[in-house]
Protein backbone atom coordinates (compact mmCIF):
# COMPACT_ATOMS: atom_id res chain seq x y z
CA UNK A 1 0.00 0.00 0.00
CA UNK A 2 1.27 3.70 -0.85
CA UNK A 3 0.20 5.01 2.14
CA UNK A 4 1.72 2.48 4.23
CA UNK A 5 5.33 3.14 2.17
CA UNK A 6 5.22 6.72 2.69
CA UNK A 7 4.29 6.68 6.35
CA UNK A 8 6.21 3.99 7.88
CA UNK A 9 9.23 6.33 8.99
CA UNK A 10 7.67 8.99 10.36
CA UNK A 11 7.64 9.32 14.36
CA UNK A 12 4.79 11.71 14.65
CA UNK A 13 1.76 10.64 16.08
CA UNK A 14 0.22 14.15 14.50
CA UNK A 15 0.39 14.52 10.29
CA UNK A 16 -1.77 15.80 7.69
CA UNK A 17 -0.07 15.33 4.37
CA UNK A 18 -1.82 17.27 1.52
CA UNK A 19 -1.29 17.94 -2.47
CA UNK A 20 -1.51 22.10 -2.77
CA UNK A 21 -1.40 21.82 -6.27
CA UNK A 22 -4.31 19.89 -6.27
CA UNK A 23 -6.00 20.89 -3.17
CA UNK A 24 -6.36 17.27 -2.15
CA UNK A 25 -5.17 15.16 1.22
CA UNK A 26 -2.93 12.52 0.77
CA UNK A 27 -2.37 10.71 4.30
CA UNK A 28 -3.23 11.88 7.56
CA UNK A 29 -3.07 10.53 11.32
CA UNK A 30 -5.11 12.46 14.09
CA UNK A 31 -4.95 15.90 11.44
CA UNK A 32 -7.84 17.60 14.78
CA UNK A 33 -5.66 16.61 17.43
CA UNK A 34 -4.45 19.65 19.66
CA UNK A 35 -0.74 20.24 19.42
CA UNK A 36 1.45 23.24 20.54
CA UNK A 37 1.95 25.51 17.07
CA UNK A 38 5.59 26.45 17.59
CA UNK A 39 6.99 28.85 14.94
CA UNK A 40 3.84 27.42 13.02
CA UNK A 41 2.94 30.50 15.16
CA UNK A 42 4.69 32.94 12.77
CA UNK A 43 3.58 31.38 9.60
CA UNK A 44 0.28 32.98 11.12
CA UNK A 45 2.06 36.01 12.02
CA UNK A 46 3.45 36.88 8.27
CA UNK A 47 -0.09 36.49 6.83
CA UNK A 48 -1.26 39.38 9.31
CA UNK A 49 1.10 41.79 8.14
CA UNK A 50 1.28 40.54 4.42
CA UNK A 51 -2.91 41.56 4.76
CA UNK A 52 -1.83 44.73 6.87
CA UNK A 53 0.95 46.68 5.19
CA UNK A 54 0.23 47.76 1.99
CA UNK A 55 4.15 48.74 0.81
CA UNK A 56 5.99 45.73 1.77
CA UNK A 57 9.19 48.15 0.82
CA UNK A 58 8.65 51.16 2.88
CA UNK A 59 10.94 50.74 6.32
CA UNK A 60 10.54 50.12 9.26
CA UNK A 61 13.09 51.66 12.11
CA UNK A 62 13.59 49.53 15.19
CA UNK A 63 12.72 50.59 18.48
CA UNK A 64 13.86 49.35 21.77
CA UNK A 65 10.34 49.40 22.17
CA UNK A 66 9.61 47.65 19.24
CA UNK A 67 11.75 44.59 20.53
CA UNK A 68 10.27 44.92 24.07
CA UNK A 69 7.45 42.56 23.20
CA UNK A 70 9.74 39.21 23.30
CA UNK A 71 11.37 38.32 26.28
CA UNK A 72 14.87 37.25 25.82
CA UNK A 73 15.63 34.04 27.37
CA UNK A 74 17.35 30.45 26.30
CA UNK A 75 15.88 29.37 23.71
CA UNK A 76 14.65 32.49 21.82
CA UNK A 77 15.62 32.82 18.42
CA UNK A 78 16.54 35.91 16.74
CA UNK A 79 18.42 37.96 13.73
CA UNK A 80 20.20 40.05 15.93
CA UNK A 81 18.01 43.16 14.91
CA UNK A 82 18.94 46.17 17.39
CA UNK A 83 17.34 49.34 18.32
CA UNK A 84 18.70 51.86 15.41
CA UNK A 85 18.28 49.51 12.81
CA UNK A 86 15.85 50.18 9.52
CA UNK A 87 14.51 46.84 7.55
CA UNK A 88 11.96 46.83 4.91
CA UNK A 89 8.64 45.30 5.86
CA UNK A 90 9.75 42.72 3.37
CA UNK A 91 12.85 41.77 4.81
CA UNK A 92 10.88 41.63 8.49
CA UNK A 93 8.46 39.09 6.67
CA UNK A 94 11.34 37.48 5.08
CA UNK A 95 13.20 37.14 8.62
CA UNK A 96 9.76 36.13 10.47
CA UNK A 97 9.25 33.18 8.19
CA UNK A 98 12.60 32.06 6.98
CA UNK A 99 14.72 32.10 10.06
CA UNK A 100 11.82 32.24 12.56
CA UNK A 101 13.03 34.99 14.54
CA UNK A 102 11.19 36.28 17.77
CA UNK A 103 12.96 40.16 17.02
CA UNK A 104 11.29 40.29 13.86
CA UNK A 105 8.10 38.97 15.27
CA UNK A 106 8.57 41.33 18.15
CA UNK A 107 8.99 44.81 15.66
CA UNK A 108 5.94 43.36 13.28
CA UNK A 109 3.63 42.91 16.65
CA UNK A 110 4.40 46.61 17.16
CA UNK A 111 4.66 48.60 13.82
CA UNK A 112 0.90 46.54 13.34
CA UNK A 113 -1.05 46.80 16.94
CA UNK A 114 1.87 48.89 18.91
CA UNK A 115 1.45 45.60 21.33
CA UNK A 116 1.56 41.90 21.21
CA UNK A 117 -2.15 41.34 22.85
CA UNK A 118 -4.05 43.32 19.94
CA UNK A 119 -1.58 41.43 17.19
CA UNK A 120 -2.45 38.19 18.90
CA UNK A 121 -6.00 39.26 18.18
CA UNK A 122 -5.39 40.08 14.43
CA UNK A 123 -3.80 36.36 14.20
CA UNK A 124 -6.32 34.88 16.07
CA UNK A 125 -8.89 36.60 13.75
CA UNK A 126 -7.41 36.03 10.85
CA UNK A 127 -6.95 32.20 11.47
CA UNK A 128 -10.97 31.95 12.07
CA UNK A 129 -10.96 33.92 8.37
CA UNK A 130 -8.50 31.25 6.74
CA UNK A 131 -11.16 28.87 8.03
CA UNK A 132 -9.05 27.54 11.23
CA UNK A 133 -11.87 25.59 13.01
CA UNK A 134 -9.30 24.62 16.16
CA UNK A 135 -6.55 27.09 16.54
CA UNK A 136 -5.46 29.78 19.14
CA UNK A 137 -2.86 32.33 19.48
CA UNK A 138 -1.82 33.59 23.21
CA UNK A 139 1.66 34.99 22.00
CA UNK A 140 3.59 35.76 19.29
CA UNK A 141 6.55 34.04 19.50
CA UNK A 142 4.97 30.02 19.63
CA UNK A 143 6.78 29.20 22.93
CA UNK A 144 4.19 26.64 24.62
CA UNK A 145 1.47 28.44 26.74
CA UNK A 146 -1.57 27.46 28.40
CA UNK A 147 -4.47 27.75 25.84
CA UNK A 148 -2.58 28.07 22.93
CA UNK A 149 -2.76 24.98 20.52
CA UNK A 150 -3.35 24.32 16.63
CA UNK A 151 -4.19 21.31 14.53
CA UNK A 152 -2.01 19.58 11.45
CA UNK A 153 -5.45 20.60 9.48
CA UNK A 154 -5.12 23.76 10.62
CA UNK A 155 -1.71 24.31 10.15
CA UNK A 156 -2.22 23.37 6.51
CA UNK A 157 -5.07 25.50 5.69
CA UNK A 158 -2.50 27.98 7.10
CA UNK A 159 0.38 27.33 4.41
CA UNK A 160 -2.20 27.03 1.66
CA UNK A 161 -4.09 30.45 2.10
CA UNK A 162 -0.46 31.75 2.52
CA UNK A 163 0.62 30.83 -0.74
CA UNK A 164 -1.26 32.38 -2.41
CA UNK A 165 0.25 35.00 -1.45
CA UNK A 166 3.37 35.49 -3.59
CA UNK A 167 5.38 37.15 -0.73
CA UNK A 168 4.95 34.60 1.58
CA UNK A 169 4.95 32.25 -0.99
CA UNK A 170 8.87 33.16 -1.36
CA UNK A 171 9.73 33.44 1.94
CA UNK A 172 7.80 29.72 2.83
CA UNK A 173 9.54 27.91 0.32
CA UNK A 174 13.27 29.19 0.96
CA UNK A 175 12.39 28.41 4.94
CA UNK A 176 14.76 26.87 6.61
CA UNK A 177 13.96 23.90 9.10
Amino acid sequence: NEIEEATKGLASDIYYMISLDENSELFSKNETKRTAPAAFVKLLAAIVAIEKWDNLDETVAVTQESLSLVQYEYGVRTAGMHAGDTYTRRQLIDTLVIYSANDAASIIAYSISGSAEAFVQLMNETAQKIGCTDTRVVNITGFDAKDQYTTAKDVAAIVRYGNQQPVFAQAFSAMSI
